[in-house]
């Protein structure tokens, strides 16, 4: 569910190269998420619910 994780960044105060650095990931890989180009390895999808507090189910699985 992309969409959760860009209204994240989009509300942050950080911008897409603080996120990446703070994941320890390249800008072109927060892009490549974004995109849908790429998904986050396992490791970087709890990295990703740890920096954001969004709950891995509603952060990567469509809760309805």
């Amino acid at each position: 569910k992309t969409e959760v994780l860009i209204r994240w960044i989009e509300k942050s105060p950080l911008n897409q190269k603080e996120f990446a650095e703070i994941c320890q990931v390249s800008e072109s890989t927060i892009s490549r998420w974004l995109s849908r180009t790429r998904n986050p390895k396992v490791s970087e999808q709890h990295k990703l619910c740890e920096i954001t507090s969004i709950p891995f189910k509603k952060l990567f699985f469509r809760v309805e």
